[in-house]
């Protein structure tokens, strides 16, 4: 059948539109093509439209509502893939979900997580309020903090993973951005040292991000921040210069918030579609 061009009504999802699950796939075709960004929404229901001329079987146009049942992204077994990228802080994380083709993918999920509860006194940096206390005081107050940062870590994670799949996402793992600090040893001495204090502090959120990672079965890879770039080239097969450049771009399809945090994010999340893409690819040979 010859295709003739016509115009295509493109929906662009919100954040928590129930369209986004399944259009990042679709619109990274049509703005790869036409070199165009959609912009999203700002309310529900998402009334944006993306008017786009294409050259497209019209038997192949299924983007309407009516072909998606509501509350869900894609129609039955056409899931898409999703990666989590975090970024931790004293206190709290920035999170970043990225979903779609793993040579383009679409940011469908960015938000910050509190990990510190701000009933517990000095939570948000608990060994810098533990500093110079008695050990056993220390060691009952960390514990404390440690206990109720897991619950609203797993909370979130779950909260997050449950959206994202009823939306149609597959999640293929989650990337935490370590640090090179000094090796920690026994709390006593931590608490005697400055420099040690900061390394544990920032160990003690990702460790409760990565137990909820585990918490909710997805795959954990840790990347050391010094060396994301280095690596995020290699995996990606994209120098690093233009990475930067990819990561500037898709933060203008979103909008601010687009900081340091949501970028590094991103890019981890994107090393993560990557790889699941890769795994996939060896799996489907092996199996032909």
């Amino acid at each position: 059948m010859n295709a003739e061009p016509h115009s295509l009504n493109v929906f662009v999802p919100c954040q928590g539109c129930h369209f986004a699950g399944f259009l990042p796939g679709v619109l990274a075709v049509i703005r790869r093509a036409h070199r165009i960004h959609p912009h999203h929404c700002i309310a529900q229901p998402c009334r944006t439209m993306l008017r786009v001329i294409a050259v497209w079987p019209t038997d192949k146009v299924w983007m309407n509502r009516q072909s998606v049942p509501e509350g869900s992204a894609t129609s039955r077994g056409a899931k898409t893939k999703a990666a989590l990228g975090f970024r931790a802080h004293s206190g709290w994380t920035a999170l970043v979900a990225v979903a779609g083709p793993a040579d383009y993918p679409a940011v469908v999920d960015r938000r910050r997580i509190t990990l510190a509860d701000p009933q517990i006194p000095g939570s948000k940096q608990p060994y810098h309020a533990a500093e110079g206390w008695p050990l056993s005081k220390a060691t009952e107050y960390l514990d404390r903090c440690a206990s109720r940062t897991r619950d609203l870590a797993q909370e979130a994670l779950r909260e997050i993973v449950g959206g994202l799949q009823s939306k149609g996402h597959d999640i293929v793992g989650c990337g935490i951005l370590t640090a090179s600090g000094r090796p920690l040893t026994t709390l006593a001495a931590t608490l005697a040292s400055h420099a040690l204090i900061h390394t544990a502090e920032g160990e003690f959120y990702r460790s409760a991000l990565i137990e909820a990672c585990e918490w909710c079965s997805l795959r954990v890879t840790r990347v050391s921040e010094r060396e994301l770039f280095d690596r995020a080239a290699q995996d990606l097969r994209t120098p690093a210069e233009k990475l930067r450049n990819r990561l500037t771009e898709l933060g203008r399809t979103i909008g601010p918030p687009w900081t340091q945090d949501e970028k590094y994010s991103a890019l981890l999340g994107w090393m993560l579609l990557t790889g699941a893409a890769k795994r996939s690819g060896r799996s489907s040979r092996r199996a032909q």
